[in-house]
């Protein structure tokens, strides 16, 4: 019986370098497929991100309108006290968000659930 290996892609595109420090840690610890992009047109070279972790709101409209990116979860950080970002990061189209500081479990448990559909059973 043949199996087939689940290969999380989540890209990280990220400017802050402390948060992408951080946020890389996190994840490294329980995925192997994760890219850093620190331009968006190498975005393009990405075979269908599943998720694209975003610092920049700004981006998210431009995002998702990037091939392959449309259609992909788009998760931005956002602190978690700035209710006015938190509002503006679903009306741009962004999936959901990243309170910062990043409590680890929090990171791991949200991108769990927008990669739970795309795992074999």
């Amino acid at each position: 019986m043949e199996t087939t290996t689940f290969l999380p892609r989540i890209a990280l595109f990220i400017r802050d370098g402390e948060i992408l420090g951080q946020l890389e840690e996190i994840l490294r610890d329980h995925y192997s497929s994760l890219l850093v992009v620190t331009e968006r047109e190498k975005l393009r070279e990405i075979d269908s991100p599943i998720i694209v972790i975003t610092d920049s709101i700004e981006e998210v409209a431009l995002l998702k309108d990037l091939p392959p990116i449309d259609g992909t979860e788009i998760l931005v950080i956002a602190r978690d006290d700035d209710e006015e970002l938190l509002s503006a990061t679903f009306e741009t189209g962004a999936t959901d968000y990243l309170a910062y500081p990043f409590a680890p479990a929090e990171v791991v448990t949200k991108t769990e659930k927008y990669l739970m559909p795309f795992r074999d059973e």
